[in-house]
């Protein structure tokens, strides 16, 4: 059974990019869930195989605000103190950031001068045919 979450905080630690055994680059990340209740801290394991949720996390600073969706694993282990603890990873399938991507910033091209512009006549040549009266 597949567990699919959407968390919000912040990048608590920075993207980090490494390669798997098999040669495969992914990402991983920690963030901090925002919580009502600032006196238990969360951390959550962020992995990132795609390349655009990659791209969106090596982007991102220390405490910028993101939300994460995807797959969820969860683990036991035994802290320091000999205390369980819970480790949550997120498989990100998508990342949203808060700060939108910079934009790309296109070279202006060289001002050339503009030629000087032709008089043209668009007034029709008088002929005998068009000196008609009208008659109203």
């Amino acid at each position: 059974m597949t567990v699919h979450v959407l968390i919000t905080g912040s990048l608590f630690r920075p993207a980090e990019q490494e390669t798997s055994q098999s040669g495969k680059r992914y990402t991983v990340a920690t963030m901090k869930p925002a919580s009502v209740d600032a006196s238990n801290s969360e951390f959550w394991s962020v992995l990132a195989f795609s390349d655009t949720a990659q791209a969106e996390l090596l982007r991102l600073d220390v405490n910028e605000k993101l939300s994460v969706q995807g797959g969820l694993k969860l683990e036991t282990y035994a802290a320091g103190n000999g205390e369980t603890r819970i480790s949550r990873t997120v498989f990100a399938d998508a990342i949203l950031p808060l700060r939108a991507p910079p934009k790309e910033k296109k070279p202006k091209p060289a001002a050339t001068p503009a030629a000087p512009l032709e008089r043209v006549n668009i007034m029709p040549a008088t002929s005998s045919d068009l000196d008609d009266d009208i008659p109203f």
